[in-house]
């Protein structure tokens, strides 16, 4: 049984935060040769250091082999020579017609004798594709230690959106009665755009969860506690809002400006991770805990809502 993985590197420029194009993130320039030293046994790296198979060896491993402190004995793993402690960095592996890969990073000091979870907590941050599954590290275990109780206010519903009584779940309502006076002299309710926001605001790292099945038309996210909510209002940072969600059929982060987002399976439960210290906003298919978009380098200088 052999696999070829080809490893390359581009340049990426730096783009406009609201670029058309989605790759808006920053990217090093990185060219990485694998590790030999650190490969597990059945790993085998070409001499450039650019491609590693699997092979299953016959004969009896090297003595150097089983001593080295360096070496993956449990996983198929390896790693690169070089480490990173730059902001940002970028890379490109090649897995066209491998059956089952992860790629991603690993801090250095990683256990590499017992047979350990590719997760954050153990110093992985990887995804790929298992049992003709894709997924991420286990992503979802360690989001959900962050998660959140959210109770939707129907203080600040615009009328049209009925919150139910246990503040869990909301509905448009087209009213054919005019709306009560006390409605509309709210100043916590939205009069023209649809929108709720949630009674608890959040200054350090959260999680969420929103059900998003069968809406034609949805944004989930997160606004600042003193976002204007009377008249036409731009779901955008500048205003205070980081959404993303489906409009037009179309998927798309933000709004006037918006940024197109690609997705492979449509959403049907949208998971929401904030993390203040860092300033990002980071959205995710909770089924398969695929990465949608994030909004990186924010300043939120007050409590921040689920919306």
């Amino acid at each position: 049984m052999k696999h070829s993985v080809n490893v390359t590197a581009d340049k990426r420029e730096k783009l406009s935060h609201y670029d058309q194009e989605f790759t808006n993130f920053i990217h090093l320039h990185l060219k990485s040769l694998l590790r030999k030293f650190a490969a597990y046994q059945h790993l085998i790296v070409s001499d450039d250091g650019k491609q590693v198979r699997y092979e299953e060896q016959s004969g009896t491993v090297k003595d150097e082999d089983q001593k080295s402190n360096n070496k993956f004995e449990k996983r198929a793993c390896v790693l690169v020579n070089e480490g990173f402690t730059s902001k940002c960095f970028y890379y490109e592996v090649q897995v066209k017609g491998l059956r089952d890969w992860f790629v991603g990073v690993a801090r250095e000091s990683v256990q590499r004798k017992r047979l350990i979870k590719l997760n954050p907590e153990n110093g992985f941050w990887v995804a790929g594709l298992r049992y003709g599954k894709y997924q991420a590290s286990e992503v979802k275990s360690l989001l959900r230690k962050f998660a959140v109780k959210v109770t939707l206010d129907p203080d600040s519903a615009h009328p049209q959106l009925i919150v139910s009584d246990d503040g869990k779940q909301v509905r448009y309502e087209q009213q054919s009665e005019t709306v009560k006076d006390g409605d509309q002299k709210s100043n916590n309710k939205f009069d023209e755009e649809l929108c709720v926001l949630g009674k608890e605001g959040f200054t350090s790292c959260f999680y969420y969860e929103v059900q998003v099945k069968g809406l034609s038309e949805w944004f989930v996210g997160v606004a600042r506690e003193s976002v204007k909510r009377k008249g036409f209002v731009s779901l955008n940072p500048e205003k205070g809002y980081w959404v993303a969600g489906l409009r037009g059929g179309k998927y798309q982060a933000s709004e006037y400006p918006y940024i197109p987002i690609s997705v492979s399976v449509k959403p049907q439960r949208v998971g929401v991770f904030v993390d203040n210290e860092e300033g990002r906003v980071s959205f995710y298919d909770v089924e398969s805990m695929c990465h949608i978009y994030s909004f990186t380098d924010q300043m939120f200088n007050e409590n921040l809502h689920w919306r």
